[in-house]
């Protein structure tokens, strides 16, 4: 129980970070991701179609 309390005072305590802070951080690095996850998606699908190609031909 001491350790229990210890915790919630502590949380207590906490400053916790500011939502504009985190939601602006969060949308900047959203933002600069977004090219390079349109890049990964756009090689995931050219290499399943060529996995499908292959398949429908052994097949």
């Amino acid at each position: 129980m001491a350790v229990a309390d210890a915790f919630r005072e502590a949380l207590a305590k906490a400053q916790p970070v500011a939502h504009e802070y985190f939601d602006s951080h969060l949308k900047a690095e959203i933002e600069a991701a977004k090219p390079d996850i349109i890049k990964w998606l756009a090689g995931l699908l050219i290499a399943q179609a060529a996995v499908v190609a292959a398949l429908v031909k052994l097949l």
